[in-house]
This record gives structure tokens, sequence and C-alpha cells, in this order.
């Protein structure tokens, strides 16, 4: 029944043509037109206006409702659907349910979110419906990043927070600045690639399971590999095994490669990184991240990047090899920027633009905060140091080559009369047979 009704417009009809025009929402757009229609007498009753605007004559009775109720502002203000069926979640639950979306935790399932709704607020849900509402609302199931329980979350918080501030302590020395071109920082990760078949996502038709070959691993190797969240540029090699002699050279030949550069490297804090026995280069500073906190290095989204490319291949390891070389080649400076330059690290930028373009200015940080910062983040001088093993004078290694020979004391006493760990004296050893 096409049934008259009334309804009084306030605004002219120039101002709701105008405020048409400026509108970003297709659905307040529609809302403005019928005003517009209801104003200069185009239409006089819902079903005429429900087909001018293609609408539900149910949403436009909603609409006018709003309208008389509280005028454009309210109905402006309301953007979702009113025609139909009305939403079971009311708005009280709906808000919740934005919070709960909102935080990192989540919900494991669409049934979880069901059992919650039902527990909470009594409403009973369909799991499957809740897909197409959670849709509406830009919610969509996401593969959660691991952290680990241990992590202390205080620590990682205030690393970010001073990462700026920890960096410049290391450019306190304007003598060790001067020797040098300028200042690089590196991200340093370690990734196994194995011949195995790396296993992602795959897109098919509603209903159709996608199936992708696969295979059991058998061999293996490592890359390491430093990336500069400023410039773009990277440093990777091949290794066999992850130990502190593989990590020893790689580090002398990035120390070759920016032989100019003094080179702030973070890392992570696995055994090989952090032992005394490693021989770091006089050009290298080694910075440790917080403990049991990947997602504070940005190489491992390279890592992720380099492996999401090579999905569902099934190569053996020397394709494998060949296949990470030229993703490796292909990744351009602005794309290892992008994935690298995480925003905690960005407020560093401009420091060490500063630095590298003018050596020999000193960065103003008083050495109070300079220390209270170390203390801040947990790390002493000799943890956060690049880990150089303590300086023997020639003397003492002579001494100490003498007595491994003679045999008058057992590796233990000389061990603990020198204070230094057996693989240093092994160390010394090696380098005495092949001198």
């Amino acid at each position: 029944m096409n049934t008259v009704f009334s309804c009084l417009v306030r605004e002219s009809a120039i101002e709701l043509l105008y405020q048409e025009r400026r509108s970003d929402l297709a659905v307040n757009r529609d809302k403005l037109k019928m005003l517009y229609l209801i104003r200069t007498e185009q239409s006089h009753s819902k079903v005429s206006l429900a087909g001018l605007l293609g609408r539900n004559r149910n949403t436009i009775a909603a609409w006018i409702d709003l309208y008389l109720i509280g005028g454009l502002e309210l109905l402006l203000s309301r953007s979702d659907n009113l025609g139909g069926r009305p939403c079971k979640i009311h708005l009280v639950a709906r808000e919740a349910l934005f919070d709960k979306l909102d935080t990192p935790t989540g919900f494991r399932s669409y049934k979880e979110i069901a059992l919650w709704l039902r527990d909470t607020y009594g409403i009973l849900v369909v799991p499957k419906r809740l897909y197409y509402y959670l849709q509406k609302i830009k919610a969509c199931s996401k593969v959660a990043r691991p952290r680990s329980i241990g992590q202390d979350k205080e620590f990682v918080e205030n690393f970010k927070v001073h990462f700026s501030v920890l960096i410049q302590s290391y450019l306190q020395d304007p003598n060790l600045l001067c020797r040098y071109k300028g200042v690089k920082l590196w991200f340093q990760d370690e990734s196994k690639f194995q011949d195995a078949v790396v296993q992602r996502r795959k897109i098919t038709k509603r209903g159709r399971k996608p199936i992708g070959l696969t295979r059991k691993s058998g061999n293996n190797f490592y890359i390491y590999g430093s990336f500069n969240p400023f410039d773009g540029q990277s440093f990777c090699q091949y290794f066999e095994t992850v130990n502190t002699d593989s990590f020893d050279k790689y580090l002398n030949a990035l120390s070759l490669e920016y032989l100019d550069y003094l080179n702030i490297i973070i890392v992570d804090r696995a055994p090989f990184h952090t032992t005394k026995e490693l021989l770091t280069p006089k050009n290298i500073q080694l910075v440790f991240l917080p403990p049991q906190s990947p997602e504070l290095n940005p190489a491992e989204r390279v890592w992720l990047e380099l492996k999401n490319q090579m999905s569902w291949q099934v190569m053996n390891l020397t394709e494998i090899k060949a296949t990470v070389r030229i993703n490796l080649d292909s990744l351009s400076t602005s794309q290892i920027k992008s994935l690298t330059n995480y925003p905690y690290i960005r407020e560093l930028g401009t420091v060490l633009e500063r630095e590298g373009s003018s050596p020999t200015r000193q960065t103003k940080l008083s050495y109070d905060l300079y220390q209270n910062i170390r203390v801040l983040l947990k790390n002493t001088p000799e943890t956060i140091t690049s880990g150089r093993p303590p300086k023997l004078s020639p003397e003492i290694t002579s001494e100490l080559i003498d007595l491994y020979h003679s045999k008058e004391l057992t590796i233990a006493q000389i061990l603990q009369k020198y204070d230094i760990s057996k693989s240093l004296l092994y160390k010394i050893v090696k380098i005495e047979k092949v001198g």
C-alpha cells in the first residue's frame, strides 16, 4: 500500500545537495538524497522513495524515524544497515566484542566467539553467521605470531623506547668516529633452509580443498644475513652449520666488505653470539636484543619473504641455493627498507645520517644517562659490548703454550690460573701450531 507520510525537513535543498556531494559514505549519500527528494516534494510515499533510491521500504522508514528523533546528526551517525532482520548482537555486546577483537590475543575460532557471546550476554549465534558479520567489521582469521611465555614484556618495551639512545651511546668517542667514513646499522640473523617443501596457504574455489606436494627433509644449509633498515643494503653468506667459528668467519667477511665504516650489528642472544671466545673485528660492535624476542629483529621478515616465494616448490639443495640467491638479488633496497624499518628503529635514522655525513661530530649524551639506559635494559657493559675475549700479553700467551705442552698442570688448573675458557686455550694452541 502506497501510504502518503508527513516529514518536515528542516535543512534547505541547497544545503542537502552540498552535503551529499561532500559525503564519503554511499549510505549517507542515499540518506541525504532521501531528504532532498522529500524537501523538493518529488516523492510523497515510502514506497516511491524506496524505488528511487533502490532501498527496501523498511530501511526508508527506519531512516525517517531516526531523522524525526534526532535530526540530521543522528541520521548520519548511524552508518549501519537498519533494514531487514535486526542484528542479534546488541550494542553493548557489539562494543565488548570490538574491544576483545582489538587485543592481540583475540579468539581462536568463530565457535569460541559464539560461546563467549552465549556465556557473557546470553546471545545465541550460529558460528557460520559470525563469519559474514566479522567480514563487515573487517575482522578475520590470521596466523598468530608466536611469543615465548618466558619473555619479559617490560624489558622489551624499554628496549624499543630507548633503542635510539642506546645506539647513540656507542658513538660517544669522537676518536672512534674519526677513523671511519660513517656508521652502518645492521640487523643480523641466521635462517635454516632445507630441501623439505615450504608449506603455505593456497587459493581455490569455495568447497575445494587445496593440495600441495611435499616430501621429508634430508639436507639443509644456513644463511647468515645482515640487513640495513636505512639504506636497504644486505650482506649474506652460506654456511653448513651455526656455531662460533661460522659466525666469526661471517663477521670477518662483513668487516672486510665495509672496512671504512663502524658497523653496529644487532643480534639475538644465541650462545654463539654471546660467547667470550668470539673474536670480533675492530670495526664491528655487537648489540644484543632482549632474550626470547625474535619479533624485534626485522631480519625475520626478510627470511619469511624469501620462503614465501619458494612455497610448494619441490627442489633439491643445489636448486634451493640457486633460487635463494636469485630471490635475494631480486630484493631491491626499497623492499628491504620496507621490510626492516620498524617503527622503533626509524627515530635513529636521522642520527646515523648526521654521523655518516660528519663522523667527527660527537653525539650529545651524558655519561649518567648512558649508564642509566644500560641499567634500565638490564645489560652489563660486558654483555652489551662486542664479546671480545680478554687481551693476553705475548708473555702470558707463551706461558700458556709452554704449560699446555709440558703438562705440568692439568687443563682445568691452567684455566683456573689464567681465568680463561677451554675454547680460548685451544684456539691459542691451534694458532701457535699453524704459525
